[in-house]
């Protein structure tokens, strides 16, 4: 997995003690197809999470999905905007995200939301047996 990182600004009127300290509520943003209201076309997930006693928190994008035939309609940009302003409104300024490294399409899409590369984790799992 490759992880992206995006820096916010400070969000106006926020003190800087809350700046620290405040966590956002989760968020969930679903855009339903306008044909079949039942049905999502796209969604993201947003969480400001504690990164370690002290630290400011850390914004974390869990799930950013467009179906495919959806894409490349700026809804997936879109959610991303607003997942990044609930956060910053929260006094997050740095914000994350998990991508496979082999989804290209995801990292340029991250790249062209203004994200960049920071690092690399390795999974393991256990063999089948």
């Amino acid at each position: 997995d490759q992880r992206l990182a995006h820096r916010l600004g400070r969000a106006p009127g926020l003190p800087r003690q809350v700046e620290h300290t405040a966590l956002a509520r989760p968020l969930f943003l679903g855009v339903a197809d306008p044909a079949d209201p039942a049905r999502l076309v796209a969604a993201i997930t947003a969480t400001a999470v504690a990164s370690s006693p002290g630290a400011p928190p850390v914004g974390e994008l869990s799930l950013v999905a467009v179906r495919p035939d959806w894409r490349r309609r700026g809804l997936g940009a879109a959610l991303v905007a607003a997942a990044l302003a609930h956060l910053a409104d929260a006094g997050v300024r740095t914000a994350l995200t998990y991508v496979d490294a082999g989804n290209e399409s995801a990292l340029a899409f991250f790249t062209q939301t203004g994200f960049q590369e920071r690092g690399a984790r390795v999974y393991y799992e256990p063999q089948d047996r």
